[in-house]
């Protein structure tokens, strides 16, 4: 049964921002309504899961692994490739190569499945792994809270000082990166520029 207290659920990196933001949440709502989760992209340096765990003990608050599963998205690109590519003029060698590794199935590491699939890495002009390795799956686990407590605020800590281009391109003015966005459903995305300008964002 969904219970009439709202949740206010941070995405954790395990970064100086997300810290601040969530150190904001629990000022503004208190434990009872905060939640974390942690969007686990499986390229991870040892050093941001250590952290992570401290940050849970040190506030209290339990931060909920997430991993994006790409077993379905991987199941068609092996179709793809091998009914499409032979079409394409690709050579029987390629194919043969590609659909031995596509095989295999999944290896179960999110950032490598998802090079894999779209057979490269991720550039500063081909930026993808955000949305898939951590945007999607967040926002799916958000709806899923829903069904419990009813309406979920979603906060992200995002420091718009970190660079020029970031403070031009999202928004500008220092007041938030982005507006207030309704998700559907019952879900809420509240974006925090807490770590520089304070409270003030949200």
């Amino acid at each position: 049964m969904p219970t009439s207290r709202m949740k206010h659920l941070v995405s954790v990196s395990g970064g100086k921002d997300s810290t601040a933001t969530l150190a904001m949440a629990l000022e503004q709502h208190g434990h009872d309504a905060v939640m974390g989760v942690f969007a686990d992209t499986g390229n991870e340096h040892e050093a941001v899961y250590e952290y992570v765990a401290y940050l849970e003990q040190a506030t209290g608050v339990h931060i909920h692994s997430i991993k994006q599963d790409f077993s379905a998205w991987w199941a068609r690109k092996r179709e793809y490739i091998r009914a499409k590519w032979p079409l394409k003029g690709v050579p029987d060698d390629v194919v043969s190569r590609a659909l031995a590794v596509f095989d295999t199935g999944p290896t179960g590491n999110p950032y490598l499945d998802l090079c894999i699939i779209k057979g490269r890495f991720p550039s500063r002009r081909a930026q993808f792994c955000t949305q898939y390795l951590k945007t999607e799956p967040l926002v799916e686990y958000a709806l899923e809270l829903i069904e419990q407590h009813g309406a979920v605020w979603s906060w992200q800590g995002i420091r718009l000082d970190e660079s020029h281009s970031r403070r031009t391109r999202l928004q500008g003015s220092g007041a938030c990166v982005k507006s207030f966005e309704v998700n559907g459903g019952g879900a809420l995305h509240l974006p925090s520029n807490s770590a520089v300008d304070g409270p003030g964002c949200v």
